[in-house]
This record gives structure tokens, C-alpha cells and sequence, in this order.
């Protein structure tokens, strides 16, 4: 947006005290910087805020988004590739995040951000967590140290956690179709130390979503569960998209995977408790008789739904969903 444009909507919005959620979608040049902290200030009452770029994120961004007093919900999305949120080096005047409860991060080098939290938010205290990891790597999560820090000083008010993969390609070998994964030259992987998002700290958590094409990550990941809160289990397959720019298939034993993990959800001593929810590509739903016996006990009990997985999965509050919800009620989105 240009700067006197800002000023009018944000001056307009002023006017509007019982106004307490905004998306914001920064169009700001990234050769000229334009300030947009004073946004807050103008804004008192916000209680929900949704950073969306197109570009790269403004460099006082971050001072924007903690500088909301009454702030309880917190989506930051940024354009896969670009540059990570300049952040600051001392703490802030004054603590940001106190009273939120709600964040959702799909950002380039996320764990960038999630250590300057653990460093300079302190009091956080998340009920929910929603997180998208942009990487090219075919298997694990990719760097997660971080995260697992992170969700281990979250662990005690922590209720919904989501993490997801999506997939993008480091250059331009990686995205013609080259996988990526050791296991894709039929040779055995070893996941590197670290690559196991932890979820043993969390003894309070009620749902739980877990998105990528690794099943065996999946796996690893609910193994280190120990807690007997957990009500949804949410696990979406998605496709190995990288793979597609050429012919390709990739080898990954996702049959045999599934059955595992159908066996790990009926043998782990609590997690057949929780309702599972599972969304596959359609070329697993197909064989669906191939793995769902693996399942067997939870279908009979009906705590099992299977369906196909939705591979765009626009995350909340962001402005890809908002444009899918403007195009569904007007019935554009069929053109």
C-alpha cells in the first residue's frame, strides 16, 4: 500500500472503537522502507491480527504485531523463499504477547522467530499453536531443535498444536523432479539426530495435527506422546509434490507405513482414546482396503474417519483463505 493510503484506512478505522480483528496485507516495497508500527497505536483494541506479504515482510514488522496491548491472536504468513522478519537484538520497552493465546506462523527460517519468543516472550503462555515449515527435504521435519524448545516452555497451557510441511524446492535440480530422500534410492534412511518433533512435554494437549508426505515422521513423532488428554488426532498425507515437475513416482512404502501406523494407534496405551482423522491423496484412499484393517478396532468403535486430504490447506486468517471463502459465496470459485 502507499503510505497515504495507509494513513486513510487505518485513520478510517479508528473511528470504528468496537473493531478488534484486521488482516493485514503488506504491500510495502522492500527497496524503501516505510514504517508501519505506528499502526498499533492508532488501533488500541485489536485483539486479532493477521500479517499477510506478498513481498518481503517490512522491516519493522515485528514491531507491529507485539505492540498490540489486548492482542489474543496472532497469523503471520509470509511469500515462501523470502527474507526472514528482521527482529530485534535487545528486548522491548515493553513485554509484548501477554495476553496471547493464539498463534499461527507460515514464514521462511520459522525457527528464527520461535528463538527470539523463547528469548524476549517469556510469559507467553499459548492455548494454540499452528505451525507451517516451508522445506525441500523429502523426509522429517527438517531443523526442529528449536521448535521442540519452544513447545517444551508451551507445554503447560498448550491445547491444539498443528504442524505441517509444505514442500518447496531448494533449487532448481531439487525442482525438476530429483527426490531428495536417501530411503528414494532404496537405500535404508536414518533420520538425523533431532529431526523428531518431541511432543513428550505435553501433558495437556486436546488436538492434534500432524501434515506432510512422511508417515514415518508422523510416526516418530506420536511414539514420544505420553499423555492421555488428547480428544482429535488430525494426520494429513500429503503427496510428494516435488515429484511432479517430470515423471516420477516416488518409492516411499506408504502402504506399509500406514499399517504401522494403524498399529501404533491401536497399541499405544492411550491413543486409542482420541478420534483419528485421516486425509490421504487419492491414490491412497483407492487402496483403502489395502491398510484400513490395520485400523480395525477404532473403525468398529467408530473413531475413525478417513477422506481425501485437502493438499491446499490454506491456513486461517490468511488471505489465500480469505479469497477462497470470497469466491465460494460468490460463486466465482468454479470459473
Amino acid at each position: 500500500m502507499l503510505p497515504n493510503l495507509i494513513q486513510d484506512v487505518v485513520g478510517a478505522l479508528a473511528e470504528a472503537p468496537a473493531l478488534t480483528a484486521v488482516l493485514f496485507v503488506d504491500y510495502t516495497s522492500s527497496t524503501e522502507f516505510q514504517s508501519i508500527s505506528w499502526i498499533a497505536q492508532k488501533l488500541p483494541n485489536i485483539q486479532r491480527f493477521s500479517y499477510d506479504t506478498c513481498t518481503a515482510p517490512s522491516e519493522d514488522a515485528i514491531y507491529l504485531v507485539s505492540a498490540f496491548t489486548h492482542l489474543q491472536c496472532l497469523s503471520i504468513y509470509t511469500p515462501r523463499h523470502s527474507p526472514t522478519f528482521t527482529l530485534p537484538t535487545d528486548r522491548l520497552a515493553t513485554a509484548p504477547f501477554l495476553h496471547l493465546s493464539t498463534l499461527r506462523l507460515s514464514l521462511h527460517n520459522s525457527e528464527q522467530l520461535l528463538q527470539w519468543l523463547l528469548h524476549s516472550c517469556q510469559n507467553l503462555a499459548l492455548e494454540t499453536f499452528e505451525l507451517r515449515i516451508y522445506s525441500p527435504s523429502h523426509r522429517g521435519w527438517g531443523p526442529v531443535s528449536v521448535l521442540n524448545s519452544f513447545l517444551v516452555a508451551q507445554a503447560n497451557t498448550l491445547s491444539h498444536l498443528s504442524i505441517g510441511i509444505e514442500y518447496l524446492p531448494k533449487d532448481r535440480t531439487q525442482s525438476k523432479g530429483a527426490c531428495l530422500s536417501p530411503r528414494c534410492r532404496k537405500t535404508k534412511l536414518n533420520h538425523t539426530k533431532g529431526s523428531t518433533v518431541n511432543l513428550s512435554a505435553l501433558s495437556n494437549i486436546r488436538s492434534l495435527t500432524l501434515r506432510t508426505h512422511d508417515i514415518e515422521a508422523i510416526c516418530d513423532s506420536l511414539a514420544t506422546l505420553t499423555t492421555s488428554s488428547l480428544e482429535v488426532i488430525t494426520v494429513d498425507v500429503l503427496r510428494w509434490t516435488l515429484g511432479l515437475v517430470q515423471p516420477f513416482q516416488c518409492d516411499c512404502l506408504q502402504l506399509l507405513e500406514l499399517r504401522i501406523l494403524g498399529r501404533l494407534m491401536e497399541e499405544k496405551a492411550f491413543l486409542p482414546m482420541a478420534y483419528f482423522k485421516i486425509g490421504v491423496p487419492n491414490s491412497l484412499l483407492s487402496q483403502e482396503g489395502d491398510w484400513i484393517d490395520s485400523f480395525h478396532d477404532r473403525r468398529e468403535r467408530k473413531a475413525l474417519e478417513t477422506s481425501l486430504v485437502d493438499e491446499d490447506g490454506h491456513q486461517v486468517d490468511s488471505l489465500d483463505s480469505v479469497m477462497r471463502v470470497v469466491l465460494k459465496r460468490t460463486g466465482l470459485d468454479g470459473l
